[in-house]
């Protein structure tokens, strides 16, 4: 009978994977493969889904960790991190975009000096897009405060809003953008390994809205693109005052 050698066996198979993983532009170890799909942060709806596989794992915790691309684990806490099997799985990561492209690292050993045993696939991210759309209320009747985060630098901030989805007409632009960077926070990792830049906010009110309307609106700017259009109803005018009075 021939004779079939385990180790031949399990080296071809491990460079197999090792091939399949660099045709998808990620070089990764010989043991280990990670996936993250999908490869455009705007397909995703914020959710990236991560699947990974260790051959011969060693007897130690594993973790994966989202991170931007540019950055070094080493000296750089997770965005997100979750303890997993080295056996093999998947999971999923619910992100905001931080204006850059994702990365996720599978790694062996403590959260805050990780060994990095196979590094993922880019998540892209479109660094100029505005995100993080919020509404509220000002006190004043007929009025919304919309406010969101973009990128520093791109001018002509502002909402287009309508009556109707396809007839954004008016337009309210946003007042000075405002941000915060490392040393106005206190310490601690949010001032060190966990800081990460938050880009810049910004505010625009809308005036002169109908009591009960539905109202369509993006944010943005033309020198970085819109939202997506979404909407909102005015709420209703405030009852009026009554009296106590006997």
């Amino acid at each position: 009978m021939p004779t079939i050698r385990v180790g031949a066996v399990l080296l071809l198979f491990a460079t197999s994977c090792a091939l399949l993983s660099l045709a998808h532009g990620a070089p990764l170890s010989l043991f280990a493969t990670i996936r993250a799909s999908p490869d455009n942060f705007e397909d995703s709806v914020g959710v990236i889904t991560v699947e990974w596989k260790v051959i011969l794992p060693k007897k130690e915790p594993y973790f994966i960790g989202a991170y931007l691309a540019s950055e070094n684990p080493l000296n750089t806490a997770p965005i997100k991190f979750q303890n997993v099997s080295p056996q093999g799985g998947f999971l999923r990561f619910k992100l905001v975009s931080l204006r850059e492209d994702f990365v996720f690292l599978l790694c062996r050993g403590p959260v805050d000096a990780p060994i990095v045993v196979a590094r993922s696939n880019t998540v892209a991210v479109n660094p100029k897009r505005p995100t993080s759309g919020r509404l509220a209320l000002t006190g004043v009747a007929g009025e919304m405060l919309v406010s969101w985060t973009a990128a520093a630098g791109l001018d002509g901030q502002q909402v287009q809003y309508g009556a109707s989805a396809l007839a954004l007409i008016q337009a309210a632009p946003a007042g000075e953008g405002v941000s915060y960077a490392r040393g106005d926070l206190c310490g601690g990792y949010a001032a060190s390994a966990g800081f990460r830049n938050p880009g810049t906010f910004y505010s625009a009110r809308l005036k002169g809205l109908v009591h009960s309307q539905r109202v369509f609106y993006r944010y943005g700017s033309d020198a970085g693109g819109y939202s997506p259009t979404a909407s909102f109803v005015v709420p209703p005018a405030p009852a009026p005052a009554l009296s106590l009075a006997s």
